[in-house]
């Protein structure tokens, strides 16, 4: 795992909840997508690029009582992280929360806040 710079990514996060009663308990997964490195850029066609990655699919667990959850984040059908987090909020509104994943040597970490639409 290199730690020797830092480089900062951004995504889009989108989270679905099912509240429906033929589940034990309220769930959540997601996905991660449009996935790009502001700091990197690679050369295609003689034009400078911005490096793009794979999406990560925030696979579906169940939240506690309290709003929480926690699950495996999975990138191309593997486990490669997780994601932490909580639901708050008149009728489920808003949430926030953390993934971390790590692919061969790259190591990422990033924070969500995410609203209803």
């Amino acid at each position: 795992m290199s730690n020797s710079f830092l480089q900062r990514v951004e995504g889009k996060v989108r989270l679905d909840l099912d509240f429906f009663e033929d589940l034990p308990q309220p769930g959540i997964e997601g996905v991660v997508t449009d996935r790009r490195n502001l700091d990197a850029r690679i050369e295609i066609d003689g034009k400078k690029r911005a490096v793009t990655y794979d999406d990560i699919v925030l696979r579906f667990t169940f939240i506690d009582e309290e709003g929480n959850f926690s699950g495996f984040a999975a990138v191309n059908h593997n486990e490669v992280g997780i994601y932490d987090g909580f639901i708050a909020g008149a009728n489920a509104a808003a949430s926030a929360g953390i993934v971390i994943i790590e692919e061969g040597d790259e190591l990422e970490r990033g924070a969500f806040i995410a609203g209803s639409e």
